[in-house]
């Protein structure tokens, strides 16, 4: 009886996680996956490439969140690490949060001025789970509020 009771359990664990997961179509949530994204100006020319790796993934009723690790390759070649950002998958998409990926780094030494704060506002870019090539995203707002001694800048 006990062990019965395991194998419906571990069954329905199992569609529960299959449904989850399945969602989420082409995008990668398996822990060591990678993917590229390119990146290209207004005239359709490369700019570069960010690599990312899937590094750690997490599981929950309603959503995955995966932590990624991000590297900048521009197109000649010079390599910038991003560092980490979270994905959260839900409702058939992927949600990064563009605030992420702007480097801490840059931020605290740009504060590290006399006087300067800044305050990075922005939405998760949607990526839907359905896309076809050459489909556009929903645009993505990023507020940056930059003050010096108080006043804006």
């Amino acid at each position: 009886m006990k062990n019965t009771l395991l194998i419906i359990i571990s069954i329905i664990a199992l569609l529960s996680f299959t449904k989850n997961t399945s969602d989420y179509g082409y995008i990668p949530i398996k822990k060591g996956a990678t993917f590229t994204y390119n990146q290209y100006d207004g005239k359709k020319n490369i700019q570069g490439y960010l690599l990312s790796e899937v590094t750690e993934t997490k599981t929950s009723e309603t959503n995955i969140v995966s932590k990624v690790k991000q590297t900048f390759k521009g197109k000649n070649g010079d390599t910038t690490k991003i560092g980490y950002t979270e994905y959260r998958y839900e409702n058939g998409s992927a949600f990064l949060s563009i605030k992420d990926m702007i480097p801490q780094q840059a931020i605290s030494s740009i504060e590290g001025m006399q006087g300067i704060s800044i305050i990075i506002d922005a939405d998760d870019l949607e990526i839907p789970t359905n896309t076809k090539k050459e489909d556009q995203l929903k645009n993505v707002l990023i507020k940056i509020t930059a003050k010096t001694n108080g006043v804006s800048i």
